[in-house]
């Protein structure tokens, strides 16, 4: 007994070990457990995704004024939720881990670096559509004048989503 629950401890102490600067991939080392907080936030951002996806059919049907604000409501909501966790989880969790990014290889750096360029510009874009949209009345439309601006920010903010995945899986950062 004492010699399987010795093994499981050094096993537990294997996994956690590799879980920063790990060089069982080219993103680090895939054995460590995923962390529960960040688990959530990707879980959360993949439902904003799915908001973002459903406000699409609204755009294209029928009774358009109605269905376009529908479309902003879920856009709204999309904004806000990433916008809590931007500020509640991904601020505090690269401030804090800053100095360690020069640590890691160049592939490991240029996704940390991607995720949060990417993630900046798209809550930035995203602010400047919601409030394009919030600020004046609805009969006006004036996030149609931005309509340009949406698909960008949709690509931009889904780069985002994939490398913050990559950098939570691989366990980068």
């Amino acid at each position: 007994m004492q010699g399987s629950s010795a093994v499981r401890v050094l096993g537990q102490r294997v996994l956690m070990e590799g879980s920063f600067k790990g060089t069982n991939s080219i993103f680090g080392s895939m054995a460590a457990p995923l962390d529960p907080v960040g688990s959530t936030v990707l879980s959360l951002q993949i439902v904003i995704l799915f908001l973002l996806i459903l406000g699409l059919p609204f755009v294209k049907s029928k009774n358009e004024k109605k269905n376009i604000a529908k479309h902003g409501y879920l856009t709204v909501l999309a904004l806000v939720l990433h916008t809590i966790t931007v500020l509640i989880v991904m601020v505090p969790s690269f401030s804090t881990n800053f100095d360690s990014v020069g640590e890691l290889s160049i592939l490991q750096s240029t996704t940390v670096w991607l995720h949060a360029v990417t993630g900046i510009a798209a809550e930035i874009l995203g602010i400047v559509l919601v409030a394009s949209w919030a600020f004046k009345p609805l009969q006006q439309m004036t996030c149609a004048k931005r309509k340009w601006l949406m698909a960008p920010t949709f690509i931009i903010w889904t780069t985002s989503l994939i490398t913050g995945a990559v950098i939570h899986v691989a366990g980068i950062i």
